[in-house]
């Protein structure tokens, strides 16, 4: 043999019952593999996978491809027949019903009422937020049309009619008038001024 080599085991069994005793004689025969010959067990394993995938793929196809030909023969085959015609309308007649002759309209008259209180008119308080905001506004624009003033980036916020002046300015001259400014707009009773004028502490 080629790739296999036959290896024989023989034994010899004495068997004993009570009427005899005789003595048998057993051969095994076993095939082994030589060394190196054949196929590892895990290329078999991997084959056997690769079919079954394969074979799987190829059934999905095939069931893919029936549920399209069938839903195009669904198609056509809908396509083909006429469409359904109505029923023609069925007409029942039936004798007019009878009606009790309605009752005359009645007329009410009302009387206009005694007197009407006159209408009540609330007025809202002024959002004291929207007009500081409009104060704001203004005192930032009289300060930005400044010639001197408007290129230094003075803040202005109105709380309660006081504008508070924030920022750097180059001399105590500009500092007072930005101040001025502040108090002439409509609306500002107090200007707290927290200019600082450069080089000074």
């Amino acid at each position: 043999m080629s790739q296999e080599e036959e290896r024989q085991r023989s034994s010899r069994v004495v068997v004993e019952t009570p009427t005899e005793r005789r003595e048998e004689h057993y051969v095994q025969t076993r095939r082994v593999p030589e060394e190196g010959s054949g196929h590892s067990t895990g290329i078999v394993a991997a084959v056997a996978l690769t079919a079954i995938a394969l074979t799987a793929l190829i059934a999905y196809f095939l069931m893919n491809r029936g549920s399209d030909t069938a839903q195009t023969n669904v198609n056509v085959s809908a396509a083909a027949r006429p469409a359904p015609t109505a029923p023609p309308p069925v007409i029942v007649t039936q004798p007019a019903p009878v009606t009790q002759a309605a009752p005359p309209p009645q007329i009410i008259v009302q009387a206009p009422p005694a007197s009407q209180p006159a209408p009540v008119v609330v007025q809202q308080a002024p959002d004291p937020n929207a007009a500081a905001a409009a104060v704001e506004a203004k005192v930032s624009k009289a300060i930005s049309d400044d010639k001197e003033l408007g290129a230094l980036g003075i803040t202005a916020t109105v709380i309660d009619g006081t504008a508070t002046l924030v920022g750097i300015v180059k001399t105590d001259a500009q500092k007072d008038s930005a101040e001025r400014l502040a108090k002439r707009v409509q609306g500002v009773r107090r200007v707290d001024n927290k200019l600082l004028v450069e080089g000074q502490p």
